[in-house]
């Protein structure tokens, strides 16, 4: 007896060591990724209820050099390339060229254009799970049990028109139910009480002419409902729990500008261009709760790759009315954004050269800059965990 009860004692120490960080505070796992090598960043820094903030890197296309970092906010450790270092038998590790990335049901699902694939993996330790094949894979969203993701169907530059596709997934089996047509090479989609909304960009068009429709999909089964016409080369769309729904445009490049436009999901009509201070120019753009944030400068069309281009924070409320900050001059190329509901703070994901390790750099919702971390190449799509 006495030994089962000094057995016992050992088994509670252990449990107590093993449950608390280095700050005598709870963690939030124990997962095996608590070993990985990272770096301190945001000491003292809650994410709420969230666990951690995931980075997927988009690497440089053609590279296999995709990756995933995470931020722990219970320790406040930044981790690089954690998907590969969880899964070394894993066979080219992530793959090539991320293009989205989306938490559902405890999972993370990566789309990976290049490779053209999707990679679900445990959030609690980046363990992989599932890949699912899917032609040039694009964007990803979920409306029940399954996932949609857009595809480019093949379609390459220079090549001939082809129209673009949703893959329905099962997000149970991981195998593809259906799939459908939809415009001239679809980027974003979102979902709304059971339909989808597809943003169409049309890049690859062989005549220039640019793909300028949202199209209005059943989610089970897919069918097209309807079409919103808005502006041409369409990008990422989003879909607050009141309807109102978002989408940005890369516009021409030349003579249209990039902007943002608003829309009604529940009628399918489209609302205009979102104007404030000054027209919203995108270079990247984030949902969170009843708002929309964007990034944009006004000198969108200077290619000149020494310019030093002056960057602004639009917040775009569910009014439609945007407000318009000066940008902290910390950020050279703004790739991805994500803005915490809970707290306000802002990350952003610097691309720099496109070619070296990016950084994501966090500010809190006065533009404040908190930290700052080394990510992979082309750090491109957050999701917090």
């Amino acid at each position: 007896m006495k030994s089962n009860a000094l057995l016992v004692f050992s088994m509670l120490l252990t449990a107590i060591a093993v449950s608390c960080n280095k700050d005598g505070k709870p963690s939030e796992t124990t997962s095996e990724d608590e070993s990985l090598a990272g770096v301190e960043v945001a000491v003292g820094e809650s994410g709420g209820p969230y666990k951690k903030l995931f980075m997927l890197n988009e690497g440089k296309m053609g590279s296999n050099n995709a990756s995933v970092d995470f931020l722990r906010f219970s320790d406040g450790k930044y981790v690089r390339n954690a998907f590969a270092q969880m899964n070394p038998t894993q066979v080219l590790g992530l793959g090539d060229t991320g293009n989205d990335l989306k938490i559902h049901n405890d999972q993370v699902w990566a789309v990976i254009n290049g490779s053209s694939l999707v990679e679900v993996f445990s959030p609690k330790d980046e363990k992989h799970i599932a890949t699912i094949p899917v032609p040039s894979p694009r964007n990803i969203a979920f409306e029940g049990e399954y996932a949609y993701v857009t595809s480019y169907s093949g379609a390459y530059y220079g090549g001939p028109d082809i129209l673009g596709a949703v893959y329905q997934i099962s997000t149970k089996t991981f195998r593809e139910v259906a799939h459908i047509d939809v415009g001239y090479q679809p980027e974003g989609i979102a979902s709304y009480k059971g339909k989808l909304f597809v943003a169409n960009g049309g890049g690859l068009k062989s005549d220039g002419s640019y793909d300028n429709r949202i199209m209005v999909l059943s989610a089970n089964p897919m069918k097209v409902e309807k079409e919103i016409p808005v502006e041409i080369n369409l990008d990422e769309i989003y879909i607050d729990d009141a309807g109102n729904g978002y989408v940005s445009t890369f516009g021409n490049f030349w003579s249209i500008h990039s902007g943002l436009y608003a829309f009604n999901a529940a009628s399918g009509t489209a609302s205009g261009r979102i104007t404030g201070d000054v027209d919203v120019k995108i270079s990247c753009m984030a949902g969170a709760g009843g708002s929309v944030y964007a990034i944009g400068t006004e000198d969108e069309w200077n290619w000149d790759p020494k310019a030093v281009k002056k960057y602004r924070f639009y917040t775009v409320s569910a009014s439609g009315k945007a407000t318009v900050r000066d940008f902290p001059s910390t950020v050279t190329t703004p790739y991805s954004l994500c803005v915490n509901p809970e707290n306000g703070d802002i990350y952003v994901g610097d691309a720099g050269d496109y070619l070296s390790p990016g950084s994501v750099i966090c500010f809190d919702k006065n533009l404040k800059q908190k930290w700052i971390a080394l990510a992979g190449i082309n750090p491109g799509h957050f999701a917090l965990y």
